[in-house]
């Protein structure tokens, strides 16, 4: 069962069934994702690190129109 907005994720086991709750992405910041061999897994948007390989594009300058 995959349900969501109930502000705290989980991802529980009880007789039986798999109860997975989303929490919501304004409050608790989370989010639940299904990895590619099919296990879910709760993100937290604070515990996000940016990749080291990503580098911000360089600011350009945007002629103006006259």
């Amino acid at each position: 069962m995959i349900c969501g907005h109930i502000h705290h994720a989980v991802i529980r086991d009880d007789l039986g069934l798999r109860y997975i709750n989303c929490g919501d992405w304004v409050e608790s910041c989370t989010a639940v994702i299904e990895n590619f061999d099919g296990e879910f897994e709760i993100v937290r948007w604070t515990e996000l690190e940016p990749d080291a390989q990503e580098q911000d594009l360089p600011a350009v300058a945007i002629p103006r129109a006259m």
